[in-house]
């Protein structure tokens, strides 16, 4: 008869938190979180948020003045978004506006938690635990960073449950849900393009849908009746976001940012490393092949539960690394797939090693800003760690040696 193995942390863990308790937890923090945000923006609707630009460029529109200001900052995104927007700006209430505004973007992202988790466990019945671990762990490792998205009422936590849900759609062949989430995406900010570009090329159910998504997207500022001025606004949005990703802006926590403070570069401060344009437009283009092809592989050699993590992962790392404006909380995107893989390594894989990096990468993603004084000092931990475990997916892809396998087994 041989020894029983010893009990592991995780195995405790397993035995003391099934997947109800754990989904059962995972809402209650989401809701405590909500109330406490929802709260302070009540009481205080128009300190620390971006929301008000949002608010000025919603009024603009439909009093048909300018919504975009010269240089690189205020309203930064398509005229759509200012659409999208009024629906909560135009309610009497500023205080009612920003809360529901809130409530929305926060039950949409938890939503693509709970729905990646399902993505994430696969679809064998004996799974069902694991999947309400998986949103309980998703929830924890997303949270800081969501928090800070619900309080300044940023796009970027929408825009993570939209190319979430894309990516769950697209596993499950819902391919007309899969062009509704794309197009909102787009919506909530024009760097949804590369999904929506990789979707297309690799999705043939796609090729026709999502060109009708997008015409309806391109037609829908003209539901203002003054054509000539959503005309205008258009080429107006089109210069104000190409001033807005030129040098100049800032230091941002992406990888030409990564370089300029990467302490190896220099002494935890903004040197100037003389980066040419060009040269990060080749790399900016070879990582864009890069993703496509790393993508495709992860589609036509693994399952396409699987696959669709993989398009997810790849696409949301790109996203990080190569926007020029990407901030700390911008990652709010990409943590909940770094969280899946430290969730397989630990609870399925057994893999302690991985598993301690990936947790160490979760609590950087989370506090990478905490570790320095100066907070520009810390740009380059963020846009490091999305590009370690970005290599490690592809090695896996390349090797053919995807995590968790038995997991997706029965697709």
């Amino acid at each position: 008869m041989q020894p029983s193995q010893p009990e592991t942390l995780a195995d405790r863990l397993n035995r003391l938190f099934d997947g109800a308790l754990a989904t059962t937890f995972a809402w209650c923090t989401w809701g405590i979180t909500l109330i406490v945000i929802g709260g302070s923006v009540a009481l205080h609707p128009t300190e620390r948020t971006v929301t008000t630009n949002y608010r000025v460029a919603a009024d603009a529109f439909w009093h048909q003045q300018p919504m975009y200001s010269e240089g690189q900052h205020g309203w930064l995104y398509p005229p759509q978004g200012a659409v999208l927007y009024s629906l909560f700006s135009s309610i009497p209430s500023v205080a009612i506006g920003e809360v529901l505004w809130r409530i929305v973007i926060t039950g949409l992202f938890t939503w693509s938690l709970l729905r990646l988790s399902k993505l994430a466990a696969g679809k064998l019945e004996i799974n069902e635990s694991l999947k309400g671990k998986l949103f309980l762990i998703l929830s924890l490792a997303s949270l800081a960073l969501a928090a800070g998205c619900m309080r300044n009422g940023q796009m970027n936590l929408p825009l993570a449950g939209l190319l979430i849900l894309s990516c769950c759609e697209l596993s499950e062949r819902n391919w007309w849900r899969a062009t509704l989430w794309l197009a909102l995406a787009l919506i909530a900010k024009p760097i949804a393009l590369p999904m929506v570009m990789l979707a297309g090329l690799l999705f043939p159910a796609l090729w026709w849908r999502l060109p009708i998504g997008m015409l309806l997207v391109a037609a829908m500022p003209y539901i203002n009746p003054h054509w000539g001025y959503v005309t205008e606004q258009y080429l107006a949005a089109f210069h104000k976001m190409k001033a807005a990703g030129e040098p100049g802006a800032g230091v941002f926590s992406d990888i030409t940012g990564m370089l300029q403070v990467f302490p190896v570069f220099g002494p935890g401060k903004a040197t100037p490393l003389d980066i040419s344009p060009m040269f990060m437009s080749g790399i900016r283009g070879l990582a864009a092949m890069m993703t496509l092809g790393f993508s495709f592989l992860a589609l036509r050699r693994f399952s396409r539960g699987l696959g669709c993590f993989y398009l997810l992962l790849f696409c949301t790392g790109y996203l990080m690394l190569f926007n020029p404006r990407t901030e700390g909380n911008s990652y709010v995107m990409f943590v909940p797939v770094a969280a899946v893989m430290f969730a397989w390594a630990w609870m399925v894989d057994k893999k302690t090693v991985a598993a301690s990096l990936l947790f160490i990468s979760l609590i950087l993603f989370a506090a990478a800003h905490e570790f320095y004084k100066d907070k520009l000092d810390s740009v380059w931990i963020r846009p490091l760690c999305t590009l370690m475990i970005c290599v490690v997916a592809g090695w896996q892809v390349a090797r053919n040696r995807p995590p968790a396998k038995s997991l997706f087994a029965s697709e």
